[in-house]
């Protein structure tokens, strides 16, 4: 019973907590490289804070960071052309929208369907809805955001006057409307506990207007507003501009090139020195008077004669010329990432690269483009429709009621029209490959050239009845049973094994082809 002994004073001193009294707790600390703060990095780590994006991204913060890119590309061609570049690519000549027609629909419906589609393209271009997201591309990569207002345009001439009116991100503010204080508050933007914008908040006229006086917003229901940006941060519910941590480098870029042409110019120009050989001790009444710091004229194609005394020498000009386009190359190939261009498009240069390089350095951009239509349809595209569907199902004898029924809550595909291949016959090869192979569909292929399947089909089948009628295309020939038996026999009696086995197999193959 010794064991029993020992055992009860050790589990009494368990309860009382005499156990845990006696036991060491080891501090475990873990150690990284990059948290460590030293002489070498404290400067570089000195404005690290640890702000929610709500209050790093301040309304103080985010009108000096659009002033200043408005500024960069204001004055710099590569800035300017990176961002039309991203807004060609992006939104170019806009999508094409395509409802889905139900399955067994008769051609009321789908006619019915088509109509909209039509309807809604017509009020796109009148309206300059395309041109409008082309624009609020360029805001949303310049100023952090694109804003919209719904409003309506009695100038327009469809049957749907809603407008899609554009604003800067400077109008979105509350003002004097709402607490500071308030959580669901932020800067122009009332949300709900979950986040969800309830109203937007937008000035009359733009703040930077000289009339812009003691302005009060109006209130827009978050249904009536388009806010369209990149969440970077959880939380984050105003925009920053998409080319703010490429301004330092486009600056580093202006000082670089004024230096260097700076260089240029002096080299280019007649810059000279006069010095005088004659020591401090020589008497200076002897020389003719020759006053510090002046300038003299120097004419074209003329000698000039100096004082006793003096020599002139020429300033030389040296410019790192070598390591300038290097310089230049690298610092647009790093400014162009946060706009997720490539060195290719950063640059709109090409040169140096082979077709294999170019068509891989355009695989991240294209995959770049999908994501930004993704995410134009979201916060965008989604809300265009369902303000125009809204306004046009509602006016009598409009729209087929086959049509609302079918079309109602749902939201249609938007079908971008991509660049094609540079070689347009490997192209088309792939395709029609990949079709036979089942690993495609014909939806898919048309919609890469935004096109409906339904309508290429149709269409095709119309431009080929009237060829036939106009003589232009012979019609397939008719083959017969007793004509394919005919051919299936010949067949089999060109090959080997039993003629009975080989006649059902070619006629199977005859009616396949049928």
């Amino acid at each position: 019973m010794g064991w029993l002994r020992n055992l009860l004073p050790k589990w009494g001193a368990d309860n009382s907590g005499e156990r845990v009294s006696r036991s060491v707790l080891r501090a475990i600390q873990a150690r990284y490289d990059a948290a460590v703060v030293d002489k070498h990095n404290e400067r570089h780590f000195a404005m690290a804070d640890g702000l929610s994006a709500k209050a790093a991204n301040a309304p103080g913060v985010r009108e000096r960071l659009r002033n200043f890119s408005r500024y960069e590309v204001a004055n710099n061609c590569y800035a300017r052309g990176m961002i039309n570049t991203l807004a060609d690519v992006e939104i170019g000549y806009g999508a094409v929208i395509h409802l889905p027609r139900p399955r067994g629909a008769s051609k009321r419906l789908r006619d019915a369907i088509k109509f909209v589609e039509s309807e809604f393209e017509n009020w796109a271009i009148e309206c300059g809805l395309w041109e409008k997201l082309w624009t609020g591309r360029i805001a949303k990569a310049q100023d952090g955001e694109g804003c919209f207002v719904f409003r309506y345009n009695p100038s327009l001439e469809s049957m749907v006057t809603l407008d899609l009116q554009p604003i800067e991100a400077d109008q979105l503010s509350h003002g004097s409307a709402g607490d500071p204080m308030d959580p669901n508050f932020v800067d122009g933007i009332e949300v709900d506990d979950f986040g969800n914008p309830l109203r937007y908040f937008v000035l009359p006229e733009h703040p930077g207007d000289a009339m812009s006086v003691d302005q009060e917003p109006i209130p827009v229901p978050a249904r009536q507003f388009v806010h369209w940006y990149r969440v970077d941060r959880p939380g984050m519910l105003r925009g920053l501009p998409e080319i703010m941590p490429a301004l330092p480098l486009f600056a580093q870029l202006r000082r670089v090139t004024l230096a260097i042409l700076t260089a240029y110019e002096s080299a280019a120009d007649v810059a000279a020195v006069i010095k005088s050989n004659f020591t401090p001790e020589y008497d200076e009444g002897d020389l003719d008077a020759a006053e510090a710091m002046n300038l003299i004229d120097m004419h074209r194609g003329m000698f000039m004669e100096l004082p006793d005394g003096r020599d002139i020498s020429q300033v030389k000009a040296e410019h790192p010329t070598t390591t300038y386009e290097m310089f230049k190359t690298e610092i647009l190939s790093e400014a162009g990432r946060c706009l997720q261009l490539s060195r290719a498009y950063a640059l709109a240069n090409a040169s140096g690269y082979n077709y294999s390089s170019v068509r891989h350095d355009g695989r991240g951009v294209d995959r770049h483009v999908e994501a930004a239509h993704w995410q134009c349809e979201q916060q965008a595209l989604r809300k265009v429709w369902r303000a125009w569907w809204s306004e046009a199902s509602r006016i009598t004898g409009y729209i087929d009621e086959q049509a609302i029924a079918a079309i109602e809550g749902v939201l249609p595909k938007w079908l971008w029209r991509q660049l094609g291949h540079v070689d347009r016959q490997k192209e088309e090869a792939g395709r029609e490959t990949a079709l036979q192979n089942n690993t495609t569909t014909l939806a898919e292929e048309c919609g890469r050239e935004g096109l409906h399947w339904e309508d290429v089909l149709e269409q095709r089948a119309a431009e080929r009845a009237r060829a036939q009628e106009l003589g232009l295309v012979a019609p397939p020939p008719a083959t017969g049973p007793a004509e394919d038996s005919d051919k299936a026999a010949d067949k089999a009696g060109e090959g080997e094994g039993g003629d009975d086995e080989v006649d059902e197999d070619q006629e199977d193959e005859s009616e396949i082809e049928v």
